[in-house]
């Protein structure tokens, strides 16, 4: 007898075995739907927690932050303040009035003049925000340009009394 082998069923349809590990795609898709959350979530809170530090911070004679300063191993206190829509510093003690001071942020970068009306530096020629807060660099040089202080430091806005809690 002769046997016939048995049928084998052939088709022109390959039989695609799925890959095995990682969904990439679904990992990046999840990745970039929890940064567009995250960026939604944050910016509320970030502008909620800058809101909250300014309304708690001191303030002094031009409505400005205070902060305390060390130049040349002597303590200052210096002033982010506001003249309308410009940003000044004031100093106590002062400062000697060829003292150059530069500060740069999301408005740009000015060197302010020396004020001798009012005793301060500025008020900035660019115009900034008083009612919005301000990241700044402020650098510090004697007459001959020599660095006496340097640093990062909030120029918080005006906040209005209905954000105090």
């Amino acid at each position: 007898m002769n046997a016939k082998p048995p049928a084998v069923s052939q088709s022109d349809n390959p039989n695609l075995i799925p890959p095995s590990g990682p969904n990439w795609r679904l990992i990046g898709a999840a990745i970039v739907a929890l940064a567009i959350i995250g960026s939604i979530v944050s910016i509320p809170l970030y502008e909620r927690w800058q809101t909250e530090k300014a309304a708690h911070i001191e303030r002094g004679k031009q409505f400005g932050a205070l902060y305390p300063i060390e130049i040349n191993g002597q303590p200052y206190e210096l002033e982010l303040g506001w003249g309308r829509k410009n940003l000044i510093i004031l100093t106590e003690p002062l400062l000697p009035t060829d003292t150059q001071i530069t500060v740069s942020g999301d408005f740009g970068t000015e060197t302010l003049a020396w004020n001798e009306e009012y005793k301060i530096f500025g008020p900035s020629q660019l115009p900034v925000d008083p009612a919005a807060h301000h990241k700044v660099t402020v650098t510090i040089k004697d007459a001959d340009g020599n660095l006496l202080w340097k640093g990062k430091r909030w120029a918080w806005g005006i906040v209005s009394e209905h954000h105090h809690h």
